[in-house]
């Protein structure tokens, strides 16, 4: 993944740990003070595509993780 850059002060390294999770969203609210960071499996219209959705048979698993570093 591309370093991502937010508002020029924020910046996301390459996220090695995204293993699952081919998107991530970023979004925030204007008037507050806060962004928020989403590891995402699959693309925001995949219920209705079913593209990149992750399928699991009965009682299989999915073990995942995330790590985000975030640095001043």
């Amino acid at each position: 993944l591309p370093q991502i850059h937010i508002l020029d002060r924020l910046v996301l390294p390459p996220l090695p740990s995204l293993n699952a999770f081919k998107y991530l969203l970023v979004w925030y609210v204007k008037a507050e003070k806060f962004i928020c960071i989403e590891p995402w499996s699959a693309g925001p219209n995949a219920m209705n595509t079913k593209e990149d959705l992750l399928w699991l048979e009965p009682e299989e698993s999915l073990k995942t993780w995330v790590e985000i570093k975030l640095e001043k």
